[in-house]
Parts: structure tokens; C-alpha cells; sequence
């Protein structure tokens, strides 16, 4: 999908993040609890959602704010 507004791109990068930044919470909070297979398809829905802010940010064309929420975004998941 081609983002060609700016403001729909970051709002995309926004939900990204928090997507994933809700799925990193689960896995320190249920960690001990889960499955194998549910630890598994979260760590691939994590990298999914995370791909895909990274993927919005490198499509920009030198749009400097969807490329600092991909560092934002980098630093809130490490």
C-alpha cells in the first residue's frame, strides 16, 4: 500500500508501534505462561508490525519525521 499523504504514513507508523509495543508488553508480562507456538506467532507479529513503520519510512521521499519515528521506534523496542 502507498501512503502518498504524509499524515496517513505517520498515523500508520503510529499504530505500528503501538501495535508492537503492546505485543512486547505481553510477552514480560504472560511470558512464563505462554506456549511455545503463541511465544512464536507473537515474536512474528511483532516483527510484522515493526516492518512495516520501517517499510513506511525507507518508501518516504526524504520526509524527515516518518524517518525519526523509525529511530523513535527503534530505541522504544530494544
Amino acid at each position: 500500500m502507498a501512503y502518498t499523504d504524509i499524515l496517513a504514513a505517520t498515523a500508520m507508523q503510529h499504530l505500528c508501534l503501538a501495535k508492537a509495543l503492546l505485543l512486547i508488553r505481553e510477552f514480560e508480562v504472560y511470558d512464563r505462561s505462554m506456549t511455545a507456538e503463541h511465544h512464536m506467532n507473537n515474536r512474528e507479529r511483532i516483527a510484522d508490525n515493526l516492518n512495516y513503520l520501517f517499510g513506511i519510512a525507507l518508501s518516504a521521499d526524504d520526509e524527515p519525521s516518518l524517518r525519526i519515528m523509525a529511530c523513535h521506534a527503534l530505541c522504544a523496542c530494544m
